[in-house]
C-alpha cells in the first residue's frame, strides 16, 4: 500500500521561500520611511534583491515539489503552475529592475507621461501577483488558508492603481510636511501588510496540509488499531438522535476499554485510499455499488463525498458560527458537515475548540477515542493529538 501523500514539507519549503522573497525590502522600506533605518545604499538593496530572488527560487522549488503530491489530495496541478509561473516572473523582475538601470529608471521616473508608466507598473504587478492570487484561490478548496494569501496577492496585483486613485483622492489635503510624511508611511505600509498577510497564509497553508497528512496517519503504538483513525467507521458518525442531545467531549462519561470494530467496517488501508481519490473517483464508487463486496466502503465513500460538500458549505462560516453548528446544530446538518465543521475549527486552531478538548484529562481523552462514533472528526483529531503529546510529553501534563 503506498504511502499517503506528503505536501506539508513541499509547502513548508513554499513559505519558507515566501517569506524570504516577499518581506526583506518591503520592511526594510517601511523602516526606512519611519526614519528608523536609513536609506541603504545601492549595493545593499541589490544585494536584498538577489536574496529575495533566491527565495522565489525556493518558493517555486517548493510548489515544484508539492505538484506530484497535491494531485493525490485534489488540490489542481494547474494552481502550483500558476504559483510557480508568477514567483519566477516577480524574481526575474526584480533582478532586471536592481540591475537594469535604464529600466529602473522608466519605472520610477514620473516627471513625464505619468499614466503611461503607471500602466506599465500595473502591468508588470498584474503578470507577477495575479497568476499567484488565481492559485492561491484554486488551492484553498483543500487549503483553507490560501484564500486569505489569495486576497493579499490580488490586492497586490492591483496595488499601483490603488495608491494612484488614494493620491488623487487625499493628496490635495495635505498641507504640511508632517502631514505628508505620515501620508507616505501609510503607503509605505500597505505592501508591507499585504506581504505579511499573504506569507501567513503559505504558513497555515502548512498547518492545513499537516492535518490532512494526520488524517491519513497512523495509529500511534500506545493505542489499538480500532481506534486511532481520524475519520470515522462505518456507522454514523454521531447517533441518531435529535442534533440538540449531540453529546460533547465534556460531557461524555469516559471508558476505559476501547469499542472494538465493527466486522463489517473497512479497513484504515482502505479509508487512506478513499481519502486519496478525487470528487470524480468517489462519485465512480457510489454509482457502481455493486461492483463492491463490502457495502461498508461503498457508505464511506459516500461519506467522504459528503464530508467534502459539507465543507464546501461552512468553509467561510466564521468561527463562532462553526462552534454554534458543532455544539447545536439548529440548521438541522447532516452529520458529515458537522464533521468538516469540527475539523474546519481545528484547522483554524480556534483557541475556544482546542480549550474545550485541552481540559479534558488523559482517561477522558481516550475515553473520546474509545467511543469515536459519539464524537465528530475534529473532536477525534483533537483527542488523538493531545493524547499523542501527553503520552511522549508527560511533564507537560495539566
Amino acid at each position: 500500500m503506498d504511502q499517503p501523500a506528503k505536501i506539508s514539507g513541499s509547502l513548508r519549503c513554499a513559505a519558507t521561500g515566501a517569506t524570504i522573497a516577499m518581506l526583506p525590502l518591503a520592511v526594510i522600506t517601511f523602516l526606512v520611511f519611519l526614519k528608523a533605518l536609513k536609506e541603504p545604499e545601492e549595493s545593499v538593496e541589490r544585494a536584498l534583491i538577489v536574496i529575495q530572488f533566491a527565495g522565489c527560487l525556493i518558493w517555486a522549488g517548493g510548489l515544484t515539489g508539492a505538484v506530484g503530491a497535491a494531485k493525490r489530495l485534489d488540490i489542481k496541478s494547474g494552481a502550483l503552475c500558476l504559483g510557480i509561473v508568477g514567483i519566477l516572473l516577480g524574481g526575474i523582475f526584480q533582478m532586471i529592475f536592481a540591475f537594469d538601470e535604464t529600466f529602473q529608471r522608466t519605472c520610477l521616473s514620473f516627471t513625464h507621461d505619468f499614466e503611461s508608466k503607471l500602466i506599465i507598473i500595473l502591468l508588470i504587478t498584474l503578470c507577477i501577483n495575479l497568476p499567484i492570487a488565481i492559485g492561491a484561490f484554486m488551492m484553498s478548496g483543500r487549503l483553507s488558508a490560501m484564500k486569505k494569501s489569495g486576497t493579499a496577492y490580488l490586492l497586490l496585483a492591483f496595488l499601483p492603481l490603488i495608491v494612484f486613485i488614494i493620491v488623487k483622492i487625499f493628496a490635495s489635503n495635505i498641507s504640511s510636511y508632517s502631514a505628508f510624511r505620515n501620508f507616505m508611511i501609510f503607503l509605505s505600509a500597505l505592501p508591507l501588510v499585504l506581504s505579511i498577510v499573504a506569507v501567513s497564509g503559505w504558513w497555515k497553508a502548512v498547518s492545513n496540509a499537516r492535518l490532512i497528512e494526520e488524517d491519513n496517519a497512523d495509529e500511534p503504538d500506545y493505542l489499538t488499531a480500532e481506534t486511532t483513525y481520524v475519520e470515522q467507521p462505518a456507522t454514523p458518525a454521531v447517533p441518531a438522535t435529535p442534533a440538540a442531545e449531540t453529546p460533547r467531549p465534556a460531557q461524555q462519561q469516559p471508558q476505559q476499554t476501547f469499542a472494538p470494530r465493527s466486522a463489517s467496517s473497512i479497513t484504515p488501508e482502505q479509508k487512506k485510499l478513499l481519502m486519496g481519490m478525487t470528487d470524480n473517483e468517489l462519485t465512480n464508487i457510489i454509482n457502481n455499488p455493486t461492483l463492491y463486496a463490502n457495502p461498508a466502503f461503498v457508505d464511506e465513500a459516500r461519506r467522504t463525498l459528503t464530508k467534502r460538500q459539507g465543507w464546501e458549505a461552512i468553509k467561510d462560516f466564521s468561527d463562532q458560527q462553526l462552534i454554534s453548528v458543532v455544539h447545536d446544530n439548529i440548521q438541522g446538518f447532516a452529520p458529515e458537515v458537522l464533521d468538516a465543521a469540527s475539523m474546519e475549527l481545528l484547522a483554524r486552531e480556534n483557541q475556544d475548540f482546542i480549550n474545550e478538548v485541552s481540559s479534558l484529562s488523559i482517561e477522558e481523552l481516550q475515553g473520546i477515542l474509545a467511543n469515536a462514533d459519539n464524537y465528530y472528526d475534529g473532536y477525534i483529531q483533537l483527542a488523538t493529538r493531545l493524547l499523542n503529546q501527553r503520552v511522549n510529553n508527560p511533564g507537560q501534563q495539566q
